[in-house]
């Protein structure tokens, strides 16, 4: 599946960890010139602008990439998220990339609430996945981060995305969630799992 950006994505298009403002993007660690705003450029990895972190993540030592939304900007994530994996021109091929996660979303920056979790999830090049929110909280949230706790190794020392996408809907919260986004939800997507 080509990447196409989705217009309804909340997040801006990013040309530095910092802008525009008031959008503030930042990771647990970064390698060379490969920033975590690379992420959240609308490109999809094209040209080969993506995110590489310093290290591996772990259970015990995870890397993580946060979006800040700004003061007074909150956003209820509630509808899905998407995920691009990047290509072959990165030199990296189908690894590299995220395998387990949690999606969080905060106020303070210090308190986190888990809106999704995956395990196990494996990519091709070039690959877009969108997982749905199973139980969305209907909570506005400034801050959105992705802690990966483990990723698909090919012998560099490094995880490696293409682009992120957050959505949100104004119109539904939890309990209407599931009656009236179902003719979104996509064969294959079960319970906020790819299957």
């Amino acid at each position: 599946m080509a990447y196409i950006h989705d217009p309804e994505d909340i997040t801006p298009q990013m040309s530095s960890n910092t802008t525009p403002a008031p959008n503030v993007v930042s990771a647990s660690s970064s390698y060379s010139d490969y920033l975590p705003w690379r992420i959240f450029n609308h490109a999809g990895g094209a040209g080969n602008i993506i995110w590489l972190t310093f290290g591996v993540p772990t259970p015990l030592n995870p890397e993580w990439i946060k979006f800040d939304f700004g003061v007074g900007n909150l956003h209820v994530i509630n509808i899905k998220y998407i995920m691009v994996n990047i290509g072959a021109e990165a030199g990296v091929g189908d690894l590299n990339n995220p395998r387990d996660w949690l999606l969080q979303g905060s106020n303070n920056d210090a308190d986190w609430t888990t809106l999704d979790s995956q395990e196990d999830i494996t990519w091709v090049i070039d690959e877009v996945k969108t997982f749905y929110f199973a139980s969305p909280t209907g909570l506005a949230y400034r801050y959105c981060r992705l802690l990966i706790t483990d990723y698909n190794p090919a012998g560099y020392p490094y995880l490696a995305m293409a682009e992120m996408e957050l959505f949100e809907s104004l119109e539904a919260g939890p309990a209407d969630y599931l009656v009236q986004y179902r003719r979104v939800r996509r064969p294959g997507y079960v319970a906020g799992k790819i299957v």
